[in-house]
């Protein structure tokens, strides 16, 4: 691995895929957009249903742990390529190809081609960030081991507030696309939606809430779903969050 990019998420390989020497495949954008598979078993088991459509699909980490939480799994990604030779083959390695399957084209898009009758049952979003300049994780401070639930939350919080460290992630001009893929994927939803969305840990906390809007009238609770934020570390380290708009019923905060 020569690339000094990324060598970092190399080290962290087994984090991504825990089976990775047994054939996955990866990409250079995949290095930085997978979700390590801890987490993403997190999110399986709270996503837990029927029929889950996996946007933003890429390599096929979470899609694999939804195929194994959900009874059938349908991935999306812009590129061929790498439905073709990265997301099926690693399927293949873990041995759910036959409970996952992949279309090509734009998120918002197929969503929006979805009938509302096609029985869905959740979607789940991992838009990307912004690729490896996206900024490096903070370690917990030394001591941290012994906090209780009480302290890691309030470290948490001001990890959050500190601007001055890495920025806050403004949603709206990272990921513009996000809002109306959001919007299309209610549309297959006759009553309340089950949509997980995956983001940087360091979000503007107003703008994750607001995904869980609908309509212009601030001052109205009409059209506005719950909206939990699942907060994910490894190894001493805060990698990102997880905003679950609707009716997730194992999703804490």
């Amino acid at each position: 691995m020569h690339d000094p990019e990324i060598l970092r998420w190399w080290k962290r390989r087994f984090d991504l895929f825990e089976r990775f020497d047994e054939g996955i495949q990866m990409d250079r954008e995949s290095w930085y957009s997978v979700t390590p598979e801890e987490i993403a078993r997190n999110q399986a088991k709270t996503c837990s249903c029927d029929l889950m459509v996996d946007a933003y699909a890429g390599a096929g980490g979470n899609s694999i742990q939804f195929a194994r939480t959900c009874g059938f799994v349908i991935g999306i990604d812009n590129r061929l390529d790498r439905l073709t030779g990265i997301f099926t083959p690693n399927t293949r390695v873990y041995g759910v190809s036959s409970r996952v399957d992949c279309v090509c084209g734009d998120v918002t898009r197929i969503l929006r081609a979805l009938r509302a009758d096609a029985c869905v049952d959740t979607v789940f979003m991992s838009p990307p960030w912004g690729g490896p300049t996206y900024p490096h994780h903070r370690p917990l401070p030394p001591g941290s081991a012994s906090w209780n639930k009480r302290q890691r939350r309030q470290h948490i919080i001001a990890e959050m507030r500190a601007a001055k460290d890495d920025g806050v992630y403004d949603l709206a001009a990272n990921i513009p696309s996000l809002t109306e893929a959001i919007v299309a994927a209610r549309g297959l939803f006759p009553a309340r939606p089950r949509i997980a969305v995956y983001l940087p840990r360091n979000c503007a906390l107003g703008q994750v809430l607001k995904l869980g809007w609908t309509g212009e009238n601030l001052e109205s609770v009409e059209g506005r779903e719950e909206v939990v934020v699942e907060d994910y570390w490894v190894r001493g380290r805060r990698l990102a969050i997880c905003a679950y708009i609707g009716q997730f019923e194992s999703a804490d905060s």
